[in-house]
């Protein structure tokens, strides 16, 4: 099991919110919080690989409507 925190970068196109409710709505996201700061959303998720940790990161946050890129933070304890 690998627990990780992806940090998002927000562009100004959709109201965070949004984004922050559509993260959330991921089956392996367990927490999904706007922050103030170059991050607008810190993500938490716990997946079963790095294959999957890299699908959740590439093809469903970064593919939605609104966020600009992303950062990985894996937890290493």
């Amino acid at each position: 099991m690998i627990h990780a925190f992806i940090l998002v970068a927000l562009t100004n196109k959709v109201e965070p919110s949004l984004i922050a409710k559509s993260i959330s709505e991921i089956n392996e996201v367990i927490n999904a919080h706007m922050v103030s700061g170059k991050w607008g959303i810190v993500t938490e998720v716990k997946v079963e690989d790095m294959g999957e940790l890299r699908q959740i990161t590439l093809h469903k946050i970064q593919d939605i409507d609104g966020v600009s890129h992303t950062n990985t933070l894996i937890v290493a304890e």
